[in-house]
């Protein structure tokens, strides 16, 4: 777990907890940047596969009421 901030458009630099998610039976790696101050939504995910592809997706705007 580590304090980074991700640039969402809309609200600037956020800050998140970064958590990856991993197995030593898989060589698949989770990792979710969640915002605390936006009740821990996830903001930024990536997974990479065994393979080294990566899939990346990124908040572009965070709408709360």
């Amino acid at each position: 777990e580590r304090t980074e901030f991700v640039d969402v458009k809309a609200q600037g630099a956020v800050r998140t907890l970064r958590v990856v998610l991993s197995g030593s039976e898989y060589a698949d790696i989770i990792e979710l940047w969640l915002a605390p101050d936006f009740r821990y939504l996830p903001v930024k995910a990536r997974y990479t596969n065994s393979n080294g592809d990566v899939i990346e997706q990124l908040a572009t705007t965070i709408n709360f009421r």
